[in-house]
């Protein structure tokens, strides 16, 4: 949380960025609702909105943190200690959430094929990593611990499987056939 404290700009950047994350993302969100409702599976559209919103608040409350942080005017261990366990619990929260996310897209794809096979196994692979990316709550140090590797590669795997899942969106459904009409 020091980092924080000592590079005030970046992390206003930072939640300047994050705004533009929740607001796109919550256009991603609700077109991929559409999708898994058209899909025939309006739960699982249901639970991707309303898990955005949470990621969305868990974003905005973490930035707020951040800032709160950076903007200290002393460095207080006590205040920096609480900052830190309270980031490293939301970011935990955050990659429940977005397996969530993942995992009700992936449900309903197997179920209504509205996507290809391979994204919805890839899907399967992606919460499994957001499982093993949220137990890093309980880690200190090392790739598991907040802030270490599996967090930046987990932010990564974020990155591609949205813009993934957002050309997929932009693809029109293709009409499933029942078996009664074969």
């Amino acid at each position: 949380m020091i980092y924080f404290a000592h590079n005030r700009t970046l992390v206003l950047v930072a939640g300047y960025v994050t705004g533009f994350i929740v607001a796109f993302g919550t256009w991603f969100a609700a077109g991929l609702r559409r999708r898994l409702r058209s899909g025939g599976d309006g739960i699982a559209g249901d639970v991707a909105l309303g898990t955005w919103v949470i990621i969305a608040a868990i974003a905005m409350v973490r930035f707020a943190l951040n800032s709160t942080v950076a903007f200290l005017p002393n460095y207080d261990l006590e205040v920096l200690a609480f900052a830190g366990a309270a980031n490293a619990i939301l970011l935990s929260f955050l990659w429940f959430a977005y397996g969530l996310l993942v995992f009700a897209t992936a449900f309903a794809a197997w179920h209504s094929k509205m996507f290809p096979v391979w994204h919805t196994l890839a899907s399967g692979l992606v919460v499994v990593f957001y499982m093993v990316a949220a137990t890093g709550v309980a880690v200190r140090t090392g790739p598991l611990a907040p802030g270490g590797e599996v967090t930046t590669v987990a932010i990564w795997v974020t990155a591609i499987w949205t813009a993934v899942t957002g050309v997929l969106l932009l693809v029109p459904p293709v009409p499933r056939i029942a078996f009664d009409d074969v």
